[in-house]
């Protein structure tokens, strides 16, 4: 009697064993990942989201999962609400901090193809996939949808970076993320993976828009369907290419007259850029509809104005000031040029001038790098390695605490003004020594000044958080 229990109990001690690293994903192909490591990222002492690495048998080293072209699979699952915006920072800034520019500005177009995705808030069980197949390339899942293949394959290591790289999110996750997490510690992560549920095709809707077919339909819908402000901004649009003459307003003018439809009186009302010109001039139109073929119109271009203005490439002030000064010196020579008389209108100088400002303008746009390359994320990341190589470089062990034989790790905040100085520091995450914490704050002011903010993110002061370590080597 006594050994059947012993026997059953054994059995049951079997069976609630934890699984340990028996953690499996499966390929869309059907094949079989293994579990490298896991972690958890963490901002402001809240869990964000798990981090874990799945690879093929036999690859059991991250030298191998960097190098050998089998395939692999990154997945985040969040354990928490994460804004769309949040992460696509995240992300840039991660690629551009544990990746140098040579080897992420190759593939700015699909790091912003990549970021672009996110299009609403990642909630508890969201999962974001990142796969890497050697006769594909990398293939990226919004809960398990196939969103974008990114052929080149060198687009995947950089990604990998983003935890394997020198600037770790945290270096408890840098543990997890390399497979060294306690038992203990791993099958709570695992049971945490298993017990979290992608909503499979939630963020279908945001593929929805781009697909081929869409286009297609929208391409085929009928005119006269348009709205009136789809309409007059067409039209606008059309018309802004090539200001009509005088004469062409007269002809537009009289073949509006003998039609009252807004299709037709849309063009000639654009030209003249005032709707009312032409609207006065035809009593038989019902006042109601002027008053509604004015409103289309304006709010028309008002529109086409503001999306104009914010889709202008930001210029720094030098570049304006360039411009401002050889279009004045251009207007000068012209005038000097063509002495013109007290009888000139302004409205031919005008003309003249304009080509000379075009193209001043256009020449100094061309010296500007393509907004894509000019991603203020990407440019946040880099300025924060930056910083981080510096302090690394200048890092140098508390003299109290090696003499006392403290260890400790702690994340630290340091803002920086435009110029490089440090106004502020302090320790978000203890090393539990205030011997350390205190040796390292003073370690940081003796460090600056750091590199100037770039001109490009157009901040007065720049905040960064930095995870240091102090241990001694074996």
């Amino acid at each position: 009697m006594r050994l059947s229990t012993i026997l059953l109990l054994g059995s049951l001690f079997l069976t609630a064993a934890p699984p340990g690293f028996a953690l499996e994903s499966v390929l869309p192909s059907g094949e079989v990942l293994n579990l490298y490591g896991i972690g958890v990222h963490q901002e402001k002492r809240n869990d964000i989201y798990l981090g874990s690495i799945f690879t093929a048998p036999g690859v059991e080293t991250l030298s191998q999962i960097i190098n050998v072209k089998s395939n692999k699979r990154m997945s985040f699952k969040f354990l928490s609400k994460y804004s769309n915006r949040k992460m696509s920072r995240l992300l840039k800034q991660r690629i551009s901090m544990n990746n140098s520019k040579d080897q992420w500005r190759p593939y700015t177009k699909e790091i912003v193809q990549f970021t672009k995705l996110f299009k609403r808030s990642l909630l508890s069980g969201d999962e974001v996939k990142i796969d890497y197949l050697a006769d594909k390339g990398t293939q990226i899942y919004l809960n398990n949808t196939l969103f974008l293949t990114v052929e080149k394959p060198g687009f995947y290591p950089i990604l990998l970076n983003i935890w394997f790289g020198s600037i770790p999110p945290s270096e408890s996750f840098k543990t997890g993320i390399n497979g060294n997490n306690t038992d203990y510690l791993n099958d709570e992560l695992i049971a945490k993976y298993n017990a979290l549920q992608p909503e499979v095709g939630r963020f279908d809707a945001d593929k929805i828009v781009a697909e081929p077919e869409t286009k297609t339909k929208l391409a085929k819908t009928p005119t006269i369907a348009k709205s009136p402000t789809e309409l007059a901004r067409k039209t606008i649009n059309n018309t802004a290419q090539k200001k009509a003459s005088p004469a062409d307003l007269a002809e537009k003018s009289e073949s509006t007259k003998s039609s009252l439809s807004l299709p037709n009186l849309a063009p000639a009302l654009v030209a003249v850029n005032s709707p009312n010109i032409l609207l006065d001039s035809l009593p038989t139109v019902p006042a109601l509809e002027k008053q509604e073929i004015t409103e289309t119109l304006q709010k028309s271009v008002d529109q086409d104005r503001v999306n104009t203005e914010k889709d202008t490439p930001q210029v720094s002030e030098q570049t304006l000031e360039d411009a401002a000064t050889s279009e004045s010196d251009s207007e000068s020579k012209l005038v000097s040029d063509n002495k013109p008389t007290e009888n000139k209108t302004a409205i031919p100088q005008a003309n003249q001038t304009a080509p000379v400002q075009d193209e001043v303008t256009a020449e100094k746009f061309a010296k500007l790098e393509s907004p894509e390359a000019l991603d203020l994320d990407l440019i946040s990341g880099s300025y924060t390695k930056e910083l981080f190589a510096l302090v690394r470089a200048k890092q140098r062990y508390p003299q109290k605490a090696h003499r006392e034989g403290i260890q400790g790790k702690l994340v630290v905040r340091i803002t920086i003004d435009k110029e490089g100085e440090v106004i502020d520091q302090q320790i978000l995450q203890r090393s539990g020594s205030r011997v350390l914490d205190r040796g390292v704050l003073k370690m940081l002011r003796r460090t600056g000044p750091f590199p100037k903010i770039p001109e490009e993110l157009n901040l007065e002061e720049f905040t960064v958080e930095l995870p240091l370590s102090f241990q001694f080597s074996e």
